[in-house]
């Protein structure tokens, strides 16, 4: 297999170089992985977490390749950055806050047009009650307006970047992947759900269920609908980033 490796992150000082240094290890000992390229992907970060990355960048010219926002921009952009600069057949985006661990990547293996790779959660004693029932609510939307019953539609998954250049990403927050799955779909691809454990954030403080970037969820929940809905598999044959 040869894979891009996303790593994002916002002021995430404390866990980036582990988990960077964790990925790296990963992929020069796997025979699975035959390339591979990582991509930093600095979503505006204000503490030092860009001078470590240029830092790594540095260190490892030939491997890692640096994608930063001036300003911070949210999940969705970081996570449409890093796919659009990937290069390699398969592609995987994992924040660099270390509450994936990066080895469950040994668990995955090649796999056609037709599938893609969805981490989900066992158990999940980290969301406070009020993100555990917005996710409630996705996963109903998910299923009940998008036909699209998944495990953890919000998890690491592993892409083919074939998949993701025959389908145009609208949208900007962490939604983004509802709408990529949704679509991919309807393009006739399944998930192929493999168990994930998720460990408890050591550094930093989640952004994600702030009342700002809820606000832009629900928001673009409705624009999700729309976007999913007008989407054609027979017009999804040109790259689209936006």
């Amino acid at each position: 297999m040869n894979i891009s490796v996303i790593i994002f992150f916002f002021n995430e000082a404390g866990t980036l170089k582990k988990v960077f240094g964790r990925a790296l290890r990963m992929v020069q000992n796997a025979e699975m992985f035959r390339s591979y390229e990582i991509i930093l992907v600095n979503d505006g970060s204000v503490d030092s977490s860009l001078e470590i990355a240029m830092e790594i960048a540095k260190e490892y010219p030939e491997t890692v390749h640096l994608v930063t926002h001036k300003k911070n921009k949210g999940i969705g952009e970081a996570l449409k950055s890093g796919y659009k600069h990937a290069t390699l057949e398969y592609i995987c985006a994992v924040p660099a806050d270390n509450q994936f661990t990066v080895e469950q990547l040994l668990d995955i293996h090649p796999f056609s047009n037709e599938e893609f790779i969805s981490f989900y959660r066992v158990s999940n004693q980290v969301y406070s009650p009020y993100r555990n029932l917005l996710s409630k609510l996705n996963k109903w939307f998910n299923q009940i307006m998008l036909r699209m019953d998944m495990k953890d539609v919000n998890w690491i998954k592993v892409y083919r970047k074939d998949q993701l250049d025959r389908i145009k990403i609208d949208l900007s927050t962490s939604i983004v992947e509802s709408e990529i799955c949704a679509k991919l779909h309807r393009l006739g691809c399944r998930p192929l759900e493999i168990p994930s454990t998720y460990e408890n954030r050591v550094y930093g403080i989640s952004t994600a269920g702030n009342f700002e970037s809820l606000k832009r969820v629900i928001t673009e929940t409705v624009d999700l609908y729309h976007t999913v809905s007008r989407f054609r598999p027979e017009q999804s044959d040109t790259k689209g980033f936006k």
